[in-house]
């Protein structure tokens, strides 16, 4: 393990149920992974060490995690340091309603 994770997560604001996909791609924008759930209504899921997860070891340098669903939803993506336990919210780079 390194000396931080990623963790993302999605929260369904909806009483029906929604599909929720979180990828993670390459900085060439090819899949390396993807994780897919379907959320009950106002729940919400957070899927832990998504880089070690989903990489298999690849090059992460400039990857992204695309996160989406078929109806609004909160996600967040979140970096945790393993040794302290201290998360940092990461900010959207872009939030697009599709």
């Amino acid at each position: 393990a390194g000396s931080a994770r990623v963790n993302a997560g999605v929260y369904n604001p909806s009483a029906g149920p929604v599909d929720t996909t979180i990828v993670l791609r390459s900085a060439q924008g090819d899949e390396l992974g993807r994780v897919f759930n379907v959320l009950p209504g106002y729940g919400w899921l957070q899927e832990n060490d998504l880089l070690s997860r989903l990489g298999g070891g690849a090059d992460l340098t400039g990857a992204s995690l695309v996160i989406t669903a078929m109806r609004p939803v909160h996600p967040w993506v979140i970096t945790v340091d393993n040794r302290s336990g201290d998360g940092t919210v990461l900010p959207p780079v872009d939030l697009a309603f599709r």
